[in-house]
Parts: C-alpha cells; structure tokens; sequence
C-alpha cells in the first residue's frame, strides 16, 4: 500500500505541515504490521501533488492498494477524508469522513487505520493491535511542535535543520517524556555533526546526539530514530561495534517495516565487512522506499566495499535516475572510477559535485589527484582539510587518505595514527579505514594492521562475511 500525501484544504495554507505529519503517521502506524508492504514516507512525499493516474502510481512503486485523502483544520476543528482503492481493478474498497476535533487527532487517526486494516482483511497479531491503540503523546501543543519538527528537518538544508532542532527542543521542555521527540533531535543533531548537513563540529554535536537518543531510548527502547542515531554515534564515532550492533538489531526486529532502520542496519554491517547481510537489508529499504535516491546510493557503496565494482556503478545508475543531481551518488560514481582506473573521469565528476568544504568529498577529489599526480592540487586540498580539523569540522583520517593518494604511505599512516586519538574523531571517515579499497595496496603494511586492529573491523580483502542474520523474511512483506 502507498499512502499518498493527505491534501490540505485548511483555511491557512501554512497548516500543510499537519496533513503532511498526520500522512507520515499513518504510514507509521500501518508499517507496524508485518504482513503489510507500506512504501516509506520518501516516497510518499515524491508523489505529492501528482499528476499520475492512480494505477500509474501503483506500478511505479509496485503496490496494489492506494490510500488518498484530505485534512481541514479550522480552529479546533478537524476533518480528514480518505479513500482506499485497489488499483488493478480501480475499485474503491473503503471511503469515510472524520469530523472532531484536534484533541481527539490520534483516536481518528487510529480508527481510519484500524478501518484500512478491516477494509484489507488483514489478521493484526496481539502486539501489532497494542501498536495501533497508542498515543505517541497526551500534550498536542508538544506534538504539534514535534510535526513542525519534522517538517523543517525533512527539508535538509542546515537553516532548516536548526528550525527543526528548535522545534524539537520546545515540544521536549513541554513534555521531556515525549520519546520521539528527543529521536528527532539526535536524528537532527547527527544529520549537522555527520556527513550529512555538516553544521556543527563533532566535538560539539556528538554529546548532544548521544544525550538526546539515550533519553529517547530510556522512554521507549525501539524508537527508530533514537535507536538509529546511538547505533551510529556508537559505529562512526566511538567505534563501539558491539553496542552498535546491539542498538541497530534490535532496531531492526522490532521496526521491520521501516526503511530507517533497515538502512541503518546496512551501513553497520558494511563497515564491519559484512556486505551479504548488508546487502540484504539496503534491498529491503529500497523495497520499502523505492524512489528515494540514498538507498541505491547506499547500495552502491555496499558493492564497493565489498570490491563488486560494476554492481556499485549499476546502482549509482539507479539513485542518479531517481535524481539527477544527487551529489552522494556522484561521489561514489567517481569512487567506482577510482578503483576501475579512470582517473580522469572520476576526477572530472569529483570536481563538478564535490563541496570543497564538505570533508568526505574533498578528501576523496584531493585522492583522485594524488592519483593522477596533480600534487599541487592535492596539497591544496590537504590545507583546507588541515583548516577544518582545527575548527573540528574535519579528521586527521580525511587528510590521510590524500597522502596515501599521493603515494606518502608513512604519512598517511601518520596521519592515521592520530585520528585514533581524536574524540570524537572530526569524521566518520575512520571508521571505514579497515574495509575501503583504497587502502589495499598496503592493507599488509604492520603500521596499518595495527591501526585497523584498533579500529576493530578488520582487516579484509574480500569483504565477504556472514554474521547472525536481523529479521530474517525483513522484506517479504507484499
């Protein structure tokens, strides 16, 4: 089933935040149940607004059932309407209208789901019926800053991000036992402290993600978010990989029909080396949420890491389908180009999508230059990258990677060494160190096993383990 974005019809347009927030959670309330396939908000989202014939929708993200409806918020009042059609046969299966009022907002949107779970015929186990029945909060003011919350983050830009972490911290002061509240501020205090958004120094955002998850953790231990950014601070930054591993599969079991989790879990176990069971669950996330470009990205990169070079640059092929302009999927486009020999093709796509202030990108083109002896180029890169580990934006580990471009190897493991010592390290790029193929050629090097040793992932030249399997038939769900 897709739950396309309910249409606001209110008197004020700036309410579309509240349709938006009461689709995406419908969506979570209906990816509680295991038997059903509920394509993930990303995609939801994509489809706002369109044009497409309803059985054009299905197909392109492979379903059979779409939900569509409405919401007007006049005041206290509220109406939502929504339909139920089966687009093989274009039958409307179930249609209603909810007049209340915004206090009674989570018992009508638990009856418009309980009414999808009937109108499907679907059988809910005793825990998938207790998920419908809960109320994520008794305070609406709190949740309605939390809907705000997540209407800025979503957006993803650094302005919208801190809007969104201003929104989140207002609904927690009102309620501090508001758990998905304090996930979206570690969700959105990651995003600016990591690779995504980079905002803030890690140094300053790391103690912020790490508090803010543990007390959404504390208040309900499989919150997806709250789970998901202590799985990360835990792999990335403490390279604890035992209570990573603990957090994200248990994430990943007890949340399996959302994409979130199944994503996080694949990224953990491709940097541990992992790539089979990796693979596995970034195919679930994709079949989850099919027109969101980050995870054939992220599938990209699993190949890579696992050395299957031509599978990386099929599934670059696929994210950049889905958005022409996806930076990620460049980058690692051009990563691909590195390992297949293509210099100047790679660095020609590094040049044009590279943030040279954004770490993981600019270590990456100042590699592709020692590679092709643009060594001018490269040093260039390694003062701006030596500018942004002071201000903590950066690691030594980013500027190691470009000595080992330049062929400086005892430099680079200088380098390295060092970013051991960093805490938190300015980057996630050590963590990678042990299973990333540009550091093959002196994998057997006795300074970089021990560096790789410290790490804890390993050192490999395959890439291919087999762990304990999370969630087996994940992705089964029709």
């Amino acid at each position: 089933i897709v739950v396309l974005p309910f249409d606001n019809i209110s008197p004020d347009p700036n309410d579309a935040y509240f349709s938006d927030g009461l689709t995406e959670e419908i969506i979570t309330d209906l990816s509680h149940i295991r038997s059903l396939r509920v394509i993930s908000r990303n995609s939801a989202m994509v489809l706002k607004g369109t044009q497409k014939s309803t059985r054009a929708i299905a197909e392109e993200v492979d379903v059979q059932y779409v939900l569509e409806g409405s919401v007007r918020k006049a005041g206290n009042d509220l109406r939502i309407t929504a339909q139920l059609i089966d687009a093989t046969s274009d039958a409307h299966l179930w249609a209603e209208t909810y007049d209340g009022v915004l206090d009674d907002v989570f018992g009508m949107q638990e009856t418009l789901s309980r009414a999808i779970v009937d109108a499907l015929k679907l059988e809910l186990s005793p825990p998938e019926d207790h998920d419908l029945s809960q109320r994520p909060i008794q305070n609406l003011q709190a949740y309605d800053l939390y809907l705000l919350g997540r209407h800025y983050w979503h957006r993803f830009t650094k302005e919208d991000i801190e809007k969104a972490i201003e929104f989140y911290q207002q609904a927690v002061q009102m309620d501090p036992t508001f758990a998905l509240a304090h996930g979206g501020l570690a969700a959105a205090y990651l995003t600016l402290s990591g690779p995504g958004v980079p905002g803030l120094p890690a140094r300053v955002g790391i103690p912020k993600v790490k508090a803010s998850a543990e007390k959404a953790l504390r208040l309900d231990p499989n919150t997806v978010f709250g789970g998901v950014s202590m799985g990360f601070v835990y792999a990335w930054y403490e390279l604890d990989w035992e209570n990573a591993e603990r957090v994200l599969s248990r994430i990943a079991t007890a949340n399996p029909g959302f994409s979130e989790a199944h994503e996080a879990s694949a990224m953990f176990l491709a940097m541990k080396g992992w790539h089979r069971e990796a693979m596995r669950h970034i195919s679930v996330a994709i079949n989850l949420d099919p027109l969101w470009p980050l995870y054939p990205a992220n599938a990209a990169e699993i190949s890579y890491l696992a050395r299957r070079f031509d599978e990386s640059l099929e599934y670059c092929g696929r994210a950049l389908k889905l958005d022409p302009e996806f930076a990620w999927a460049h980058i690692q486009t051009a990563m691909t180009h590195l390992e297949l020999g293509d210099f100047g093709r790679a660095v020609e796509g590094l040049e044009q999508h590279v943030d040279p202030q954004y770490p993981w990108g600019a270590q990456i083109l100042g590699y592709a230059y020692g590679k092709i002896g643009r060594n001018a180029d490269a040093l260039e890169v390694i003062d701006r990258l030596e500018a942004r580990t002071k201000d903590g934006f950066a690691s030594a580990a980013n500027i190691a990677l470009v000595y080992l471009g330049l062929g400086v190897d005892d430099r680079a493991l200088d380098y390295l060494e060092a970013a051991l010592e960093e805490r938190p390290p300015g980057s996630t790029a050590l963590a990678y160190v042990g299973v990333i193929p540009a550091w093959d050629p002196i994998r057997d090097h006795e300074r970089f096993r021990q560096v790789v040793a410290r790490i804890g992932t390993g050192p490999t030249r395959t890439g291919i383990k087999d762990p304990p399997t999370w969630e087996p038939n994940g992705g089964e769900r029709k």
